[in-house]
């Protein structure tokens, strides 16, 4: 680290940094001018732009309209990296260079207000994070000040930057390496603090990842028993939401019916039907089937029974219910005939066509003769 990393390389790390900084701004733009360009092409650029009243829509199923009007899923990974890298980053070179930090303390700002910005406006909302994520951030970030003094110590004690008199060596040849006199022993300079201060941390790092288990058992450090405590939070189908039990209940009766499916006893049905639920309920799929998570729901397309507004709809989640649960089927539903309900689907989409063009002759008849 010489005059020269000063003069070549501070001034692009530093400018990677501040737009860094200033970047999420732009991802802010670039996300809401895509949203609405995709819902222009999906209404047609006069009716949004224009803000008209009757709203058209381009789409042939609800999860093609949700996924261009719910926006994307929130990218948790990305901006735990962003941070952690920045962080680092400005702990590394903030000695070197001080105003590493006043960066480092805008980004963080402007993150912080990017995001609430996208989670309130554009991002779904977002399934409830457990702390295991933040917790790994932080075993992570801790050894981020112990890079700062072992990286500051080797800064403050380059001789040829932070010291004058008879130690600078000028350059003479770029082609010739420079003796910078800068060794890594400890030297009796301004520099050694940082690491006295960098190795007594390091220390005690190694002490509690190595040697935690012995530590906790002699009590100088926390033990990470939890202990369990009486939440009063009821049974499993009291902690169900209402609104989960009603919808599990009807789509079981109704793959009772028509599709010949069984995936619960009569016992389990009735705690659906009877059970009132409390203040305390699951938050996030009730369960471990693969229809109660929204994200699998979207990605197969399938329909809730009490949400479906049309045959096709209904028809599509009957076909999926009848490939997943295939191992549930009742006596006489275990031959599942796809091609006949593929055959009943193309007829009926033959025949919806074939109205709307009648449809659309008598509307012109009408205005012609108007």
């Amino acid at each position: 680290m010489t005059e020269q990393w000063y003069i070549v390389v501070a001034p692009s790390l530093i400018m990677t940094m501040v737009i860094n900084a200033f970047y999420p701004y732009i991802d802010l733009g670039i996300s809401f001018a895509t949203l609405a360009l995709y819902r222009m092409l999906d209404q047609g650029f006069t009716t949004y732009l224009c803000c008209k009243q009757e709203k058209t829509t381009k789409c042939k199923t609800i999860q093609a309209y949700v996924n261009i009007y719910a926006g994307p899923a929130h990218a948790m990974s990305y901006r735990y990296s962003a941070i952690l890298v920045a962080t680092w980053i400005c702990m590394m070179y903030g000695v070197a260079l001080p105003i590493m930090f006043p960066i480092g303390a805008i980004t963080m700002f402007n993150y912080y207000v990017v995001d609430r910005l996208l989670i309130a406006y554009y991002f779904r909302r977002p399934p409830i994070y457990d702390d295991k994520l933040n917790k790994y951030a932080l075993v992570m970030l801790k050894y981020a000040p112990v890079l700062l003094l072992f990286f500051g110590y080797w800064t403050i004690g380059n001789v040829q930057v932070f010291e004058a008199g008879d130690s600078i060596t000028p350059l003479v040849n770029s082609g010739i390496p420079l003796t910078t006199n800068h060794e890594i022993t400890p030297q009796g300079n301004q520099s050694l603090p940082l690491f006295i201060v960098g190795m007594c941390i390091l220390i005690c790092f190694i002490a509690t990842d190595c040697c935690g288990s012995c530590l906790k058992k002699i009590h100088l450090m926390p033990s990470d028993d939890v202990e369990l405590l009486s939440e009063e939070i009821g049974t499993y189908f009291e902690c169900v939401p209402i609104n989960e039990r009603k919808r599990w209940y009807a789509q079981e009766l109704y793959a009772n019916k028509k599709l010949g499916i069984n995936t619960m006893g009569e016992y389990a049905k009735e705690q659906l039907r009877t059970r009132n639920g409390d203040y305390r309920v699951i938050k996030n799929a009730p369960n471990y089937e693969i229809l109660s998570n929204i994200s699998y729901c979207q990605q197969f397309q399938f329909t809730p029974i009490d949400m479906c507004d049309d045959e096709i709809e209904q028809e599509i989640s009957d076909v999926i219910v009848k490939c997943l649960y295939m191992g549930y089927a009742l006596p006489g539903f275990t031959e599942v005939q796809f091609r006949k309900d593929l055959g009943n689907r193309a007829a009926r989409r033959a025949k919806f066509a074939k109205a709307k063009e009648m449809l659309k002759k008598r509307n012109q008849t009408a205005d012609e003769q108007a």
